[in-house]
């Protein structure tokens, strides 16, 4: 801040001090006066000496504000002792009129008199006197004491001067949402001798200052404001700028997000200076690639006079490089220069220093930074429009990642791992072999001066004349004239193994007037003897101020250089020869690869993938082995990056966790269990193999087990396998009862060692079970080896059976199979072994070869017979029986995988429409016996109940405990042709009826544990109990879907055969399963059929109920329509006395006890019932007689006739015997009479 504007209001006093200290440790006190005021004492100097030839410990000089210290000598000291809270001081000094003391300098050190003594500010001019100095000071220690220097500027005058010293409020700093105005504030102008400091910080860390001027004015090329990107003046300069043309807006890019800016004005004329809004907002990087840049006029202004401005462009797509293409060029010819460097600042090679009008260029960066340094240089006078510049970015990276499978041509599935490698090093690096600044007070150890004359000599300069920077070496001329050689000589240089050697320096050569006879030469030499001129200037005629970079790359292979600048010539011509910043460059020795990867997942340094890559760590090569799929991405030291993706589905098992457990993530490698894109691999280690339990879900892409290793699945476990299965020799692969190995794709597998599956069955010795193999060329005799030949049978649905009514009969019978391979598809039964218990227990079957998988076709076939029921007698004096058009339609098939398969979706299946809806599974129930009737087509002694059958389709099972839906491995079962199929056809097996969700714990025995279907349907299941205690089960299912009619899904023909049965009937047709439609109505009714195969007392109840038969408020009723009775059979079984026979129209199932919908006819006239010559006689006048059946009140048949189609008819084989009788007469509309009669 300017020191004092109100000087005029302040109190202060001037106090005269004599004295004559001149070193630190004997200062005089500066008092400290208070806030608001200067209390000023008289300083004098007079002969005073220079403090550093007493203390060599006291910092020189230097940064003095706004021109320069000027030191040389005759300083004195004060101290000023500091209060507990003073932090912030100002300190003035004005000159007096009658002393020859006329242009002070001020500095501040903190320390030890004694000591070490740092200065921390200093001042020439800031004042508000001509040439008087003045400064403030904050972030001071409390309690400490500070020491104050004064010297007259350049030393050539003494005597007495007023000084003083006061505490100090600074002002709040600038931040963001301020305006920022000169010292003159909104209306009034800056002062003259201004040096102004300003650092405007945003509030929030991370922010930038963006400072947008809105008014600009001050006096052009004397009063000039500059711009720096950072906390202070040493940040880069973002421009100088003076006049009337407003700059910016700027934003810092510094870390700190900070703009610094400095005024400096002479001492005449002012202007009304400058107003700019400050705001902050996070740091956006500027988009260089793509930007157009120009100099500080902009598009369309012309920079300023006494610029010097470096700005430094650097690629924001790494891996490119800086392209500049100029598009506009326009410098003052001569004067003003713009020099291109092919690296991040002015010390790498130069491309070029240009001037006048000539488009220079396209330049491209080749550094590795891929940035290019730009330095402006304006003289005091005529500015011009300056240069436009296109930059594009260019891509410079040839960073490029080879994958390798190992094995040489492996898969993702058999490989072990994947070599990455990167391709090539990067660029060599730029190094900097040598470099001098001469920054010190005299020249640096191994430089040797050889002045030849009097008249000049080599000094360090406190000077920046060559450009570099603060101090330089110079050659001084001295006065006089003579004619001699002047040498500077560099020391020793080590350029061992540095190749593209370049010498670098920056110069500023001044000669009197426009002819010289003189001459500068840089020369260098490998041995201090002879020596080579790189660079040459010869009697010039103007002055010299250049940045060489001189190409010495002939010098490659040596391992010493010297450098030495020599002028020779008259010294009449010379002002000074200023050198600065000396380098030596080089390309380094190239850098090894410094290459990263991410992520460090699953990556290894070695092949043997036992040491994991480090993240952040260099590796040129390393070894993945991902879980999967991993994209990863190497990036070297210039952030050149290429990506590569690479698939490791291999997951080994190793057992290393202490267990034998799949899921554990430890025991595999990669870690971690795998999933269904792994091929998992299982190599023998040393039996700790693994094992699937059963609350496990394995699963994998595919499958090898290796020799000497095994694999084990417990019981309920799965385990699914997208792709295939390889059983190497050796090997062995257990599947316990219950587990499940479910595969996706359609493959082959391959097991050349051993591959098992248990099938565990609770049967008695003459149990027969329907069994499927699940492997490939598996002998039936294998399932039971201890089952007699002569018990094991295949079914063959078209079988002629001989000379029968209706013609010659091909129907299906049981055909033996002793041995050989089952057919993939097909199902047969076998007995129990000799020797097993007679009452139900355990028995295994092992299942041995080639796990079945994929697209699994079974042929079918059917008869031909699509007539009526009717009965034959096989065998003479046997027994009669049943035929039906559906009894050669049946094929036994079977679940062909290792696994269970949907029901539903195999009845779905496209290709499966050529058989009913349902299935059918024996259930090996009820033991063999003489008293069950035969079955089908042939007599037999004993023979096993029909009832066992459990059907299942889209309604449910036909008994409520009996199957789940999923068909077991190794399970057999009946399936119905339909009478639409051709007479051969054939059924699908796929994958698609594999599922890891289907339990495979279903295989029909007396035992088994098994759920009820719970899907949201409405369910009556009915059971039918004939007089020796046998049960027979039958299901009514309301259910979305299904309809009133026949329904393929829905409904299940029974397997009525001459076995004790019950079913319901639609349009005569019998089935085990009936789905009707929703919703529900009330008055709906089904009518009931049984299959009675011995006379007396029946029941007819009910099993189970589900849905909304569970509502107590809805009631189920069979109606009797033989007895006339509507029983509610949800409060109690209905009984009732029937011989043998099949009786399809005396039940029905219904829900109200009333007889909606059907008339009574007994209340009509016109169905009459009438003794006729002692014959019963039935006479309709309401419409043509249908049928006429006569029962006992045993419910016997007497007659039936379903075929009368009169209106009258005499029951002739019916005599008198006073006996009642029951007449059921039905009309071709379908109502129906029955009535009692004595006859």
């Amino acid at each position: 801040m300017k020191k004092f504007l109100l000087l005029s209001i302040l109190f202060f006093a001037i106090l005269n001090i004599s004295f004559s200290q001149d070193d630190p440790c004997s200062a005089i006190e500066l008092p400290l006066s208070p806030v608001g005021s200067c209390n000023y004492i008289i300083g004098d100097n007079t002969g005073a000496t220079d403090s550093d030839l007493v203390n060599p410990n006291i910092d020189a000089p230097s940064g003095c504000e706004p021109v320069s210290a000027n030191y040389n000598g005759a300083d004195v000291w004060f101290y000023i002792d500091l209060g507990p809270s003073t932090t912030s001081i100002e300190i003035d000094l004005t000159h007096i009129a009658t002393s020859n003391f006329d242009d002070g300098v001020i500095a501040l050190y903190t320390g030890t008199c004694g000591g070490n003594l740092s200065i921390v500010e200093c001042d020439d001019d800031s004042g508000v006197g001509f040439l008087e100095p003045y400064f403030s000071v904050n972030a001071l220690t409390p309690n400490t004491r500070v020491y104050v220097r004064v010297w007259e500027w350049g030393g050539f005058d003494q005597g007495t001067f007023n000084i003083c010293a006061s505490e100090f409020v600074p002002p709040p700093p600038l931040t963001c949402g301020d305006t920022f105005y000169d010292t003159g504030g909104v209306s009034g102008n800056y002062s003259n001798n201004e040096f102004e400091t300003t650092t405007i910080f945003p509030t929030t860390p991370g922010d930038a200052v963006t400072a947008t001027f809105t008014s600009f004015n001050t006096e052009s090329n004397f009063d000039e404001l500059y711009v720096y990107d950072g906390p202070n003046a040493a940040s880069p300069l973002l421009g100088v700028f003076s006049g009337s043309t407003i700059p910016g807006p700027f934003t810092s890019s510094d870390p700190t997000g900070a703009l610094t800016f400095v005024f400096d004005s002479d001492n005449s004329i002012t202007y009304s200076g400058w107003e700019a809004s400050l705001s902050c907002a996070p740091y956006t990087p500027p988009t260089i690639c793509g930007s157009t840049i120009y100099d500080s006029g902009g598009a369309g202004g012309n920079y300023e006079n006494n610029e010097l401005i470096t700005t430094t462009l650097i690629p924001d797509i790494a891996g490119t490089a800086i392209v500049a293409t100029f598009t506009a060029f326009n410098l003052e010819n001569g004067y003003d220069y713009l020099e291109v460097f092919d690296g991040p600042n002015n010390t790498f090679p130069s491309l070029g220093n240009f001037t006048g009008t000539g488009i220079p260029g396209p330049f491209t960066s080749s550094h590795p930074s891929g940035s290019l340094t730009f330095v402006f240089d304006s003289d005091s006078s005529i500015t011009s429009s300056g240069y436009a510049i296109d930059i594009t970015c260019v891509n410079t990276c040839n960073l490029l990642i080879t994958d390798t499978n190992y094995p040489i041509g492996s898969t993702n599935c058999d490989l072990d791992y994947i070599e990455l490698t990167t391709n090539a090093l990067p660029p060599p690096p730029i190094a900097t072999v040598f470099s001098e600044s001469f920054d010190g007070t005299s020249f640096p150890a191994g430089w040797t001066e050889v002045n030849g004359a009097t008249s000049a000599d080599w000094i360090i300069s406190n000077s920046t004349n060559a450009g570099g920077t603060a101090s330089e070496a110079m050659l001084d001329w001295t006065g006089g004239s003579h004619n001699s050689t002047w040498r500077l000589n560099s020391p020793l240089i080590d350029i061992t193994g540095y190749t593209n050697l370049q010498l670098n320096f920056s110069q500023d050569f001044d000669i009197a007037g426009t002819s010289t006879l003189i001459g500068i030469y840089v020369q260098t030499s490998t041995d201090n003897i002879n020596w080579t001129t790189q660079y040459s200037n010869l009697n010039p005629t103007t002055d010299v101020t250049t940045t060489e970079n001189i190409d010495i790359s002939a010098l490659d292979g040596n391992n010493n250089l010297y450098i030495r600048f020599r002028l020779s010539g008259n010294t009449t011509y010379l002002l000074s020869w200023a050198i600065d910043d000396i380098s030596v460059t080089a390309d380094a020795a190239p850098l090894p690869p410094q290459i990263t990867w991410s992520p460090d997942s699953n990556l290894y340094t070695d092949s043997t993938l036992t040491t994991p890559y480090v993240a952040g760590n260099y590796a040129g090569t390393v070894y993945a082995a991902p879980n999967g799929t991993q994209t990863y991405t190497a990036t070297d030291q210039n952030s050149c990056s290429d990506m590569v993706t690479v698939t490791f589905n291999k997951k080994i098992w190793n057992g290393t966790a202490g267990n034998i457990d799949w899921s554990t993530d430890a025991n595999w490698f990669p870690i971690g269990v795998p999933t269904n894109s792994n091929c998992i691999v299982i190599p023998n280690t040393g039996g700790n193999d693994p094992i699937i339990d059963g609350a496990t879900n394995g699963g994998g892409y595919n499958l090898t087990i290796e020799n000497g290793a095994a694999l084990t699945q417990q019981p309920n476990s799965t385990l699914t396998i997208v792709n295939s299965i390889e059983v190497e020799t050796g090997g062995t692969y257990a599947m316990e009862d219950s587990s499940s190995l479910i595969q996706v794709d359609d493959v082959a597998n391959t097991v050349n060692g051993t591959f098992t599956m248990n099938r565990n069955t609770n049967i008695r010795v003459n149990d027969y079970v329907y069994w499927s193999s699940p492997v490939t060329s598996f002998n039936i005799q294998d399932i039971s080896p201890a089952t007699p030949n002569g018990y094991k049978f295949e079914w063959l649905p078209t079988a002629s059976q001989g000379i029968g009514p209706p013609g010659n009969m091909v129907f299906g019978e049981w055909q033996g199979y002793d041995s050989g391979a089952m057919n993939v598809g097909k199902g047969y039964i076998v007995k129990g072994p000799t020797g097993h218990t007679a009452t139900p227990s355990n028995y295994t079957a092992t299942f041995s070869g080639n796990p079945n998988n994929g697209t699994i076709v079974q042929p079918i076939e059917r008869g031909t017979y699509t007539g009526i029921n009717y009965t034959y007698q096989p065998i003479p004096g046997g027994d009669n029986l049943l035929v039906t058009s559906d009894d050669d339609n049946w094929n036994l098939i079977g679940n062909p995988y290792p696994s269970a398969i949907n029901a539903i979706d195999f009845l779905t299946h496209t290709n499966n429409g050529n058989i009913s809806g349902s299935v059918y599974l024996w259930t090996h129930g009820t033991d063999i016996g003489a008293g069950n009737t035969d079955p089908f087509y042939d007599d037999y002694v004993y023979n096993y109940n029909v009832a066992d059958y459990v059907a299942y389709n889209s309604s449910g099972a036909s008994t409520p405990l009996g199957f789940n839906g999923n068909i077991g491995a190794g399970q057999g079962f009946f399936v119905l042709m339909t009478d639409a199929a051709s007479t051969t056809e054939t059924v699908t097996f796929d994958n698609t009826m594999r599922s890891s969700t289907y339990a495979n714990n279903q295989f029909y025995r007396t035992s088994n544990p098994s759920n009820m279907d719970g899907s949201a349907a409405n369910r009556i299941w009915l059971d039918y109990v004939n007089a020796s205690g046998q049960t027979s089960t039958t299901l009514v299912a309301y259910i979305d879907g299904a309809t009133y009619g026949e329904d393929r899904m829905f409904d299940a023909h029974t397997t009525a055969g001459n076995g004790l049965n019950l079913y319901s009937l639609i349009d005569d047709k019998t089935f085990l399963i009936q789905g009707r439609e929703m919703p529900f109505d009330n008055n709906d009714q089904v009518p009931i059929g049984l299959n009675i195969t011995e006379s007396g007392i029946h029941t007819i109840a009910i099993n189970t109920l589900q849905g909304l038969f569970n509502d107590n408020n809805q009631d189920i009723f069979i109606e009797d329509l033989l007895n006339d009775t509507i029983h509610n059979i949800k409060e109690s079984p209905y009984s009732f006395t029937s011989q043998s026979g099949i009786i399809n129209d005396r039940f029905v199932l219904r829900f109200t006890n009333t007889t909606l919908g059907l008339e009574d006819l007994d209340t009509l006239s016109g169905v009459v019932i009438f003794e006729d010559n002692e014959k019963i006689t039935v006479k309709s006048n309401y419409g043509t007689i249908t049928s006429i059946d006569v029962y006992d009140v045993l419910g016997r048949t007497l007659y039936s006739n379903k075929t009368v189609n009169v209106n009258r008819l005499s029951l002739k084989s019916i005599s008198p015997n006073n006996a009642t009788l029951i007449l059921k007469i039905k009309l071709t509309d379908g109502k129906q009479k029955i009535a009692k009669v004595i006859f």
